[in-house]
């Protein structure tokens, strides 16, 4: 067929139904037919199929179309949201249809276009007669689906009859955000960065259409409406009004931001100065917020951070739209937030350093001001230097106990730190030492740190102290007992710690820890087991700790072995635990001790029948 070209502004579903048009038909009869559907095929397949039917290069094709992005679209190369998209039924300016059919060729009905522009919800009127746009035809299913060319050719009484109307003043916005879109549409190569960004203190110039005619809209809805200025929350009309409104702002360049910028600088100054303040430029900075990262509202972002700290000496309170410059001065409460310190102990470090101003206690923590760079040193020095308390609560031990570790040599400290407290530094290599001595996971047996020292007697630095020099081996720590690595993440053997204690007075008896591992069941199987009096105990002084403890012989664990047996040690051999289990009950013979948590015990005598 004969070369078929795409217009310059021309979304390619429209393009796709003029196609269809000029054959005479709609576009679902024309979809089916050659077997295009954008919902289920790929485009690049579509593209190449209308490339060899009208003679359109796929790359301006593409170009044309709505890829989607995200919640938003695509299209020229600049991205849209879909709620700034007029989506439910096609407008048109009667002035351009009645334009396109006189001076086009072809069947008469293909002739007229639809414009990208005419989409945009926030531009109702058209740049080129300054006419409202119209609405024709009943709502369709998308915008991506709509059959333009046949709403033209049904209603074309009405687009005759609009155009009768006089022609209205062009708005200079709607004839700004024409051309720039236009100059888009133009464009094919680098189409995935959109328009070129140069120096200029053009404002509209420096970021993409869409964003330029967002922030213009939001511009312009805070001088129409106020600060909380929502565009969910308004009729078209008022959105293309604030267009208008904005475009005699955003016109200027920076210079026109930066005026209205300081409108809102003179109102909230006496909040500024007190540093009580969190939302400077109302519905513009909610906007940016969420856009910090777009490169697209960049230079906007940066020139509205700068400007505001720049113009008031606290600065934001928080990280001003992720702002990363110098700041002139802190009070206390920008301190906290920034780096997240409580505001009272902020003024404790400052009153101890002598920083403090005169007349501080009477006032706020907002309007107590410190130059930033002496608090940024003195924040940095106070977190080099980790207090006892954060130590005592890192290692999860008491202040005498982590007092003994400092007094036995355990941590490498410097002369400094010995006068003036331990740092941040010495306790996580302390830490780091320790967990490099980690050997596999907790085994059956062991015990935490904190268990195994109230047992035996021995301080947590003796304990320590034998791990380092290698007396102790079995050493794991268990990633279950916290997040934080500490004493009560740390296990060790009851039995090894006990052999290589040093000797005193010997203990009467072995205690429960050792009769556990002697046995083979747990500790509460064990405890158990003394309570019901089948393993024989008494009670003795531990040399060690001088407190009462019970104690088993030997004598009575070679007593209850050779009486009883558990569950577990007579199925050996015998199958499957559950088996041998029924088999018993189905033989009546009863177990002596059982319940949960505990191991099920028989009398030898009992299972010899």
């Amino acid at each position: 067929m004969k070369s078929f070209p795409i217009r310059r502004m021309e979304p390619l579903p429209a393009f796709i139904s003029r196609l269809a048009c000029s054959h005479g038909t709609d576009l679902w009869d024309f979809r089916n037919f050659l077997g295009i559907n954008p919902r289920r095929q790929r485009k690049e397949a579509i593209y190449k199929r209308l490339s060899s039917m009208t003679g359109c290069r796929e790359d301006v094709l593409a170009h044309h179309d709505f890829i989607k992005v995200g919640g938003s679209d695509r299209i020229f190369g600049v991205v849209v949201h879909k709620q700034d998209i007029f989506a439910k039924a096609a407008r048109t300016c009667a002035h351009c249809i009645r334009e396109d059919v006189a001076q086009g060729s072809g069947r008469m009905e293909a002739r007229p276009y639809l414009r990208f522009p005419w989409m945009l919800r926030c531009l109702g009127v058209c740049p080129t007669h300054g006419t409202p746009l119209r609405v024709i035809g009943p709502d369709y299913h998308r915008y991506i689906y709509g059959d333009f060319s046949k709403q033209i050719a049904r209603h074309g009484a009405d687009v005759e009859l609009a155009a009768d109307e006089e022609l209205n003043v062009v708005c200079s916005a709607t004839r700004f955000f024409d051309d720039v879109f236009a100059r888009a549409a133009e464009r094919v190569s680098g189409a995935e960065q959109g328009l070129e960004t140069h120096a200029s203190i053009d404002l509209l110039r420096d970021i993409p259409p869409p964003a330029s005619l967002l922030v213009t809209e939001i511009v312009g809805g805070m001088v129409n409406h106020g600060n909380n200025y929502r565009r969910y929350r308004v009729t078209d009309e008022e959105r293309q009004e604030a267009v208008r409104a904005g475009f005699a702002i955003t016109s200027k360049g920076y210079e026109g931001l930066r005026s209205f910028l300081r409108t809102h600088d003179l109102v909230l100054g006496g909040y500024v100065r007190s540093g009580h303040f969190k939302n400077l430029y109302g519905s513009l900075q909610d906007f940016l917020r969420y856009r910090i990262k777009d490169p697209c509202f960049g230079p906007v972002v940066d020139f509205v951070a700068s400007h505001a700290v720049e113009t008031h000496p606290l600065g934001p309170e928080d990280d001003f739209l992720g702002f990363q410059g110098s700041r002139k001065l802190h009070s206390i409460r920008t301190a906290e937030v920034t780096y997240h310190v409580h505001r009272n102990t902020i003024r404790k470090m400052l009153d101890t350093a002598g920083l403090l101003p005169a007349g501080s206690g009477a006032r706020s923590d907002g309007r107590v001001l410190i130059d930033a760079n002496t608090m940024h040193g003195l924040i940095e020095t106070w977190r080099a230097r980790i207090p006892v308390e954060h130590a005592k609560s890192r290692l999860g031990i008491s202040a005498p106990a982590l007092a003994r570790i400092v007094d036995s040599g355990l941590m490498d400290m410097t002369n400094e730190e010995r006068q003036k407290g331990l740092s941040r530094k010495t306790v996580e290599a302390f830490m780091q030492k320790l967990s490099d001595a980690e050997i596999g996971c907790p085994s059956v047996g062991m015990k935490p740190m904190l268990h195994v020292a109230r047992k035996t007697g021995l301080s947590y630095a003796k304990i320590i102290g034998m791990i380092f020099s290698g007396e102790i081996k079995s050493i794991a720590v268990s990633a279950q007992s916290g997040a934080v690595f500490g004493f009560k993440n740390i296990y060790l053997d009851p039995v090894e710690i006990s052999a290589a204690s040093p000797k005193g007075a010997e203990p009467p008896g072995m205690s429960l820890d050792v009769a556990e591992r002697v046995i083979g069941a747990t500790f509460q199987t064990t405890k158990r087991l003394v309570q019901e009096r089948l393993l024989e105990s008494f009670k003795g002084q531990n040399p060690a700790t001088g407190r009462l403890q019970t104690y088993i012989r030997p004598e009575a664990i070679m007593m209850f072995q050779a009486r009883y047996v558990s569950l577990r040690e007579y199925s050996m051999g015998r199958g499957n635990i559950a088996q041998v289990k029924r088999r018993l009950d189905e033989l009546r013979v009863l177990p002596i001790l059982r319940g949960s948590g505990i191991a099920t015990i028989y009398r030898r005598t009992d299972l010899e029948h």
